[in-house]
């Protein structure tokens, strides 16, 4: 859902359908300035009356080879899962016995249920519709391992390219005019506008067996064939979602918006940035993979589920899902994106924006293999300039407010009270009243002001960064008078120096540029770890041990596409912020270190990408560095340096354990006592040269040591580091840092992190490391 940024989070959950695909137009503008948070909210939506049934032997993706007479189909690491494969035909067959067995026992046992869907690829299932049948009926069934909810998950250029050093990695692969090309990205979202300028390239030539779609999304009524919304470059158009019968066009503006980010056109002409607008891999082809066609507004794990096969099998070489939803002890959803990456296909997906809360990881982003994405600054914006006596001309940004057309200029004055929350005791009348950010609405604070006799309102931001757009929260009256926002650098200048003289003209909406300090600081709403529940059938219930996010990119302000419903005179582009919009500009890093490294499993990419991150990520209140990886993972992304990385690290309980898709490591919660506890760092060589390895903990300390301080590892070669962790029955709180190997071209950090309770019982106390 999208939705501009609001104050009172009671009033945000009433108000998320309400702001859904309200785009804010200015005319004559070309394009929509929006602001809002790309929310996956915290609900508990669960599809009524559907299960998913998962059969016990492992899906193609995931097979191991372990039956007498059937060969794995996993692929090794840096292949892709082949289908037309003798091994993976003959298991196709066997997995296909073994569902219709159970289709067969519920057909003369459970006669009413309804079978809804099932898979083979990245899941051995069967999805069903009860019709009022017990549950539990189902274990009977023969092969059953478990039965899960079918819930229900939610939709969670410009600066940023520069920001995270994409022109690096674009030279690495022969410019910015060859990026991505070759490489494959599937998004499963809300659809994709193939006839937007920024995703059209006829220059692109439509690889063999594509375009795809299903029959649906065929002019004729035959799958593959005629194949409606596709192009060049948008090569698949799929559709899935089983209660109604929509076509897989892009009635909803997230996935087009996403899809820019992702792989947008190199050089494509938009307001306020002229013709310098690109995406990530702009030479990338697209799939659009719709679980969210029309006007549907939450999608179900069976049809996620679906589409993450169909990508899988159709050879996408990354999957982004910018989407989300409460985690559930039971969500199968996370076992299909394991299995695409067994299969070879890199994953993206949403953290969430549910933070700042610790523990608001949503599903599938906890998934152990993925890359799970947070959200940090991309410093830029739209705004209108304000110009005030004494300090000098800045940004301020706009929102659901009037707009302060024609400009005004005009004495300012900081309200008492200065939040502007209750009665403003002062006249402000033909004055603009300068009121801070928080404890009540944005609405709230504006009729106050207006009560005043205030002309208008500059709202001062609370939170480092740029300023940003501010939404009315629907009651009434509905104050009339203009009201922007102003970082809170500038909002404190001019607080200093109130009373004064203000100008604020909105005639003219422009790009206002941040300085260094506007950017890497972490989103407030984006989600926090660690995960708050295991994966099905392991461990039910039980905390995740594991790092969460992976990684954080630019989510706040980003620019992209959106179809041509959105805005007044198309083409159309808007802001939007999310950790649905970082999330793509991992799908792009990928897409372009595949390009890249061909050669390189998901499990590869994920390393350049985790154990290069740069720092310092910072508070949204303080500006301090964050160091606690539940926060920002490793950092925020760095193509420059995951394009120079001279070795992927894995890190394991023990050597022999390895293929747990982990970058960083988690030693997850202890009980304060005499014990050691370890992992084990593998690290494969990609350099065509020995590099020697200084190994270190940062910050030092006598809790967490390496085994060894120097380490050589060969070209082409393989090493592992053991890492110890030593507790006693005294040392309790959370403790967090990096293991770190220098001597290469780029430094690489392995996030840890372990909590310790007390030996009597309770919580951790309070942070040792923050």
């Amino acid at each position: 859902m999208l939705v501009v940024a609001r104050e009172n989070t009671l009033k945000t959950k009433m108000l998320f359908l309400v702001a859904l695909l309200t785009v804010l137009t200015l005319a004559p503008l070309t394009v929509a300035i929006d602001n809002r948070t790309d929310s996956i909210p915290s609900s508990d939506g669960v599809l009524a009356d559907h299960v998913i049934i998962t059969l016990r032997d492992q899906p193609m993706a995931s097979y191991d080879g372990h039956l007498p007479g059937y060969a794995r189909t996993m692929p090794q690491p840096g292949q892709k899962l082949n289908l037309n494969s003798p091994a993976a035909q003959a298991y196709s067959s066997y997995l296909t016995t073994g569902r219709e067995s159970a289709k067969g026992w519920l057909k003369n046992n459970m006669p009413t249920v309804q079978i809804v869907d099932e898979y083979s690829i990245v899941l051995n299932a069967i999805a069903v519709k009860l019709n009022g049948n017990a549950m539990n009926g189902l274990l009977n069934a023969p092969g059953a391992a478990f039965i899960s909810g079918d819930y229900l998950y939610h939709l969670e250029m410009n600066r940023s390219p520069t920001l995270i050093g994409a022109q690096t990695l674009w030279t690495a692969v022969g410019g910015q005019g060859n990026a991505g090309a070759g490489v494959k990205i599937g998004i499963i979202d809300t659809g994709i506008d193939q006839t937007h300028p920024f995703l059209t390239d006829n220059s692109l030539t439509v690889p063999a067996g594509f375009p795809k779609c299903d029959a649906i999304d065929s002019a004729v009524g035959t799958p593959d064939t005629q194949c409606k919304f596709v192009s060049n470059k948008v090569i698949v158009a799929k559709v899935f979602e089983t209660l109604t019968n929509f076509d897989g066009h892009a009635a909803q503006a997230h996935g087009s918006h996403v899809s820019g980010i992702a792989a947008g056109v190199a050089n494509t002409c938009a307001p306020f940035v002229g013709c310098t607008l690109s995406g990530i891999a702009p030479k990338a082809f697209l799939g659009s993979y719709n679980v969210f066609p029309g006007n549907v507004l939450d999608a179900s794990s069976h049809d996620i589920a679906k589409a993450v096969e169909a990508a899988v099998a159709d050879g996408m070489d990354v999957l982004n899902l910018s989407l989300g939803g409460t985690a559930k002890p039971d969500d199968v959803l996370v076992n299909a994106v394991n299995s695409a990456t067994d299969a070879g296909v890199v994953v993206a997906i949403a953290a969430g924006n549910s933070g700042p809360g610790a523990g608001t990881i949503d599903s599938p982003g906890i998934a152990d293999k993925v890359i799970t994405v947070g959200a940090s600054t991309n410093p830029h914006f739209i705004g209108i300039p304000v110009t005030a006596m004494g300090i000098g001309t800045f940004g301020a940004a706009l929102g659901e407010f009037t707009n302060f057309v024609p400009a005004v200029t005009a004495t300012y004055a900081l309200t008492s009270p200065s939040n502007g929350c209750t009665a403003i005791s002062q006249n402000l009348s033909n004055e603009i009243a300068l009121i801070r950010r928080g404890t009540c609405t944005f609405t709230t604070k504006v009729r106050n002001a207006q009560n005043a006799g205030a002309i208008g309102v500059i709202v001062i931001n609370s939170q480092q960064g740029d300023p940003v757009a501010m939404a009315q929260d629907g009651t009434s009256p509905v104050p009339t008078i203009p009201a922007v926002m102003v970082s809170i650098t500038n909002g404190n200048l001019m607080a200093n120096n109130s009373p004064s003289t203000v100008t604020v003209d909105g005639t003219n909406p422009q790009e206002f540029f941040s300085d260094g300090a506007g950017a890497d600081i972490l989103a407030s709403f984006s989600s926090r770890g660690p995960p708050p529940l295991q994966v099905p059938g392991v461990g039910i219930g039980q905390p995740q041990d594991k790092i969460k996010p992976d990684v954080v990119a630019p989510g706040v302000n980003v620019y992209s596409s959106v179809p041509s419903f959105a805005c007044a005179s198309p083409p159309c582009f808007a802001f939007f912020q999310g950790t649905s919009m970082a999330t793509p500009h991992v799908a792009g890093s990928a897409a372009l270190l595949i390009q890249l490294h061909p050669s390189w499993s998901p499990e590869q990419v994920k390393s350049a990408l985790v154990n290069s991150a740069h720092r310092p990520v910072k508070s949204s209140t303080s500006s301090s560095a964050l160091l606690n990886p539940m926060s920002r993972g490793a950092g925020r992304i760095d193509l420059a340096a995951a394009s120079q990385v001279s070795a992927t690290l894995e890190t394991s309980p023990t050597a022999s354990t390895v293929g747990n898709g982990q970058a960083s490591f988690s030693f997850g919660e202890l009980r304060a006592s005499s014990q050691t506890r370890s992992f084990t760092i593998t690290l494969t060589s990609v350099s065509t040269s020995t590099v020697t390895y200084t190994v270190s903990v940062v910050p030092a300390g006598p809790t967490v040591t390496p085994s060894v301080t120097t380490l050589t590892l060969s070209a082409g070669g393989t090493a592992t580091v053991d890492v110890s962790l030593t507790l006693s029955p005294n040392l309790s709180g959370a403790f967090f840092g990096d293991v770190q190997l220098t001597g290469g071209p780029v430094v690489l950090n392995v996030p840890f992190w372990v909590t310790v309770d007390p030996p009597g019982g309770g919580g951790g106390g309070g942070r040792l490391r923050t």
